[in-house]
């Protein structure tokens, strides 16, 4: 998959569209639209992809209980 064109936009839109009015996307456009969702992150200047084993120091802005049941099904343990 390329980058977003005007006409990849257009079908993020339509699948963002049937999302809202509750409709089921088909597979095919459920993995295009993560692809799609990918390469917009992975743009981003401030988002790194890291491996695990990962620590998470600081503030993590009360999010502490979230954080927990987020990891615990990733097999990921928390340390306060």
């Amino acid at each position: 998959l390329g980058p977003v064109g005007r006409h990849d936009m257009k079908d993020v839109e339509a699948w963002i569209e049937q999302l809202r009015s509750c409709e089921a996307l088909e597979e095919r456009d459920v993995k295009q639209l993560c692809a799609r969702a990918t390469e917009i992150f992975v743009e981003e200047g401030n988002v790194q992809r890291v491996d695990a084993p990962v620590t998470l120091c600081g503030d993590i802005h009360g999010q502490v209980r979230r954080t927990e049941r987020r990891s615990t099904k990733r097999n990921v343990h928390v340390r306060r």
